[in-house]
């Protein structure tokens, strides 16, 4: 639900010209987090001062309450509604959306038109391979490394971490650099779109030759840039959303979220199916190979089916009012 309402909240309130950047720089929060919690957490459930493992719910259930006070006073569903933005900067935002067909109003969504959606099936096929793999590096590879490699667990979380630290920068580098594209360049934005998601395909090279690596150092070096690796291609599925469904783009990465959030189940299944009985090497080839080919499918179904124009169904009606709320006024 979190993700797929911060990009309906970028697609009110970003330029066409700088959301691969809004998306990047906003979504890298997750990631931040993520590695924060990791080296407070052990502080907090070690520290005698703070009351062992409960203090982990109590200290992050406070931060998370103290942030919503702060959206709820800074925060706004549009940029127009918003009173810390100035009127210049809200006109060039409106001026800038205009031209994408994009309004403050929401439409009634066309479900036929949008399960046909080669373009939406396409996304959520790409979300499904790319968290497939996602969750495997962050669940279960530190279980290979240990077991397999013989690496400390203790330094496995610390090697997620920089894995972690890596998946950040990429992040914001990647939207970055893909705007910077976009807009100084005559390549077309699809294309740009589909030549940062193909590093998944890399990606995938890199995961199998981790199942063959038994130098425990090499596989770390190899995990760390898959790591980066899927941040360039989070930011740029994501944004992608945004550019054939503006005024919908929360439900599209909604529905790519649902579908792909089953792989969270499926993955650490398919992973005890091969190790359980025998926790070896090669078993774990088969499951670094099994991850690859499914990433591999949705690259592929991307790189056929993607597109970057607006879509029909997405389009606003010709009778749609401008609002200032993201809710249907009755």
């Amino acid at each position: 639900m979190v993700v797929a309402a911060t990009i309906g909240i970028i697609a009110k309130w970003s330029k066409l010209n700088e959301r691969s950047t809004f998306v990047s720089i906003s979504t890298s929060g997750y990631s931040a987090g993520a590695i924060v919690s990791s080296y407070v957490s052990p502080l907090l459930i070690t520290s005698p001062i703070f009351g062992g493992w409960p203090s982990t719910f109590y200290i992050f259930g406070i931060t998370g309450i103290i942030w919503c006070l702060c959206w709820w006073i800074v925060g706004s569903s549009d940029v127009t509604s918003n009173r810390w933005v100035s009127e210049f900067e809200k006109e060039s935002i409106k001026e800038s959306q205009s031209k994408g067909m994009q309004t403050t109003e929401v439409d009634r969504v066309n479900w036929k038109e949008l399960a046909m959606s080669a373009p939406v099936l396409s996304i959520s096929v790409f979300f499904v391979g790319i968290d497939f793999g996602l969750y495997l590096l962050s669940a279960d590879i530190p279980i290979f490394f240990e077991t397999i490699l013989q690496f400390d667990i203790k330094m496995s979380g610390y090697l997620l971490s920089v894995a972690q630290f890596v998946y950040f920068i990429a992040i914001i580098f990647g939207g970055v650099v893909a705007d910077k594209l976009i807009n100084h360049t005559e390549i077309s934005k699809i294309h740009i779109r589909k030549l940062f998601v193909s590093f998944l395909g890399l990606q995938s090279i890199l995961l199998i030759l981790i199942g063959y690596v038994h130098h425990v150092w090499i596989a770390a070096v190899l995990m760390i840039i898959a790591f980066g690796l899927y941040g360039v291609c989070m930011t740029t599925i994501c944004a992608n959303a945004l550019d054939i469904a503006p005024n919908h783009s929360a439900l599209v990465i909604g529905i790519a979220l649902t579908f792909s959030g089953l792989t969270g189940v499926i993955g650490p299944a398919v992973v005890g199916a091969f190790t359980q009985t025998h926790n070896t090497m090669i078993q774990w080839r088969s499951v670094f190979w099994i991850i690859a080919g499914v990433q591999t499918v949705g690259l592929l179904c991307f790189l056929v089916f993607g597109s970057a124009e607006i879509q029909e169904w997405a389009k606003p009606t010709d009778n749609s009012a401008e609002t200032t709320s993201l809710i249907k006024p009755y």
